[in-house]
């Protein structure tokens, strides 16, 4: 969070150094990435002046909780921080959209391939029961199908991801979009996981059957990045930087702020933790990809 804040205050230098400067987070879930990007925005002495923190939440609840745990620290460092129903509910603006593990749970449509072609992946209650079924689809197949594809080969399509790309096209008047998601480019899913990557959880514990209990599974799938850099183009976004969520830490200065914690760390114990920690970040989520986006035809920032 820390070094994502130093990304953003660079964006801001970059524009408007003397604000207003806008931060949207879509999906701040509990609000301890925005709690922890506000707290380090805050640390600046113009800090109230520069920042404003918007939190984009389609769950009531989340919403509530966000909100409580990220308004609390900005009260503190004097930053308003509120919601929003939508990325442009107030227009174009100039600033930094954060979407942190949001595309990957955007609705997906989730299609077999079988000897008589495409067909559809869903459920069928039995019973009490739901379990896994196909059949012939009922409108027509998402654009750019798998080439060639392989009997059983599973075809995961997240049109919500394409909605997400355009909404920041038309509102993001400058500044960057910041995605980190887990996902791949679409040869490499295609060979990874020719049966797909939908997962469920639940009670922070992974679900072997994502299809029960509907409503209390969260599911997701991976991010085809491929398909993503593509729309980004077509709408007329500026692709700055595509990586690893290691090499993007490096780009932010996370290994000056991992020396800072080890020279404050109170003891010998708690640096051995910052380091784990640290590495875990690093080694740890190496599924995770960070792409950086512009308008084009705008004043590209630095990347590092």
């Amino acid at each position: 969070g820390r070094a994502l804040a130093r990304r953003v205050q660079q964006v801001c230098d970059r524009f408007v150094p003397d604000g207003p400067f806008r931060v949207v987070e879509l999906g701040p879930g509990d609000g301890t990435l925005a709690a922890t990007i506000v707290e380090e925005l805050g640390r600046e002495p113009d800090a109230a002046a520069r920042y404003s923190y918007v939190l984009v939440e389609r769950s009531p609840s989340l919403r509530t909780v966000s909100l409580e745990r990220a308004q609390a620290v900005g009260t503190r460092a004097g930053i308003s921080v509120t919601t929003e129903e939508g990325l442009g509910s107030s227009g174009p603006f100039v600033g930094v959209v954060i979407a942190h593990e949001v595309l990957d749970s955007q609705p997906t449509r989730r299609l077999v391939y079988r000897r008589e072609g495409w067909q559809e992946l869903g459920v069928r209650a039995i019973g009490d029961r739901l379990e896994p079924a196909e059949s012939r689809p009922s409108r027509p197949l998402p654009p750019n199908p798998p080439a060639t594809p392989e009997d059983g080969e599973i075809w995961e399509h997240a049109a919500g991801t394409t909605t997400c790309v355009r909404a920041i096209s038309d509102h993001l008047a400058s500044g960057v979009a910041i995605v980190i998601d887990y996902g791949m480019d679409a040869a490499e899913l295609r060979s990874a996981h020719p049966t797909g990557t939908l997962a469920g959880v639940r009670c922070h514990q992974p679900v072997e059957e994502p299809w029960t209990h509907p409503g209390r599974v969260d599911l997701s799938t991976f991010v085809d990045f491929t398909r993503v850099r593509a729309d980004a183009a077509r709408f007329g976004l500026c692709e700055l930087a595509y990586s690893s969520q290691a090499e993007a830490l490096g780009r932010w200065g996370f290994d000056e702020l991992l020396r800072e914690a080890l020279r404050s760390a109170p003891s010998a114990e708690a640096r051995v933790r910052t380091q784990l920690a640290a590495k875990s970040l690093l080694f740890g989520f190496e599924r995770f990809r960070v792409l950086e986006l512009a308008p084009a035809g705008g004043v590209v920032p630095p990347i590092t």
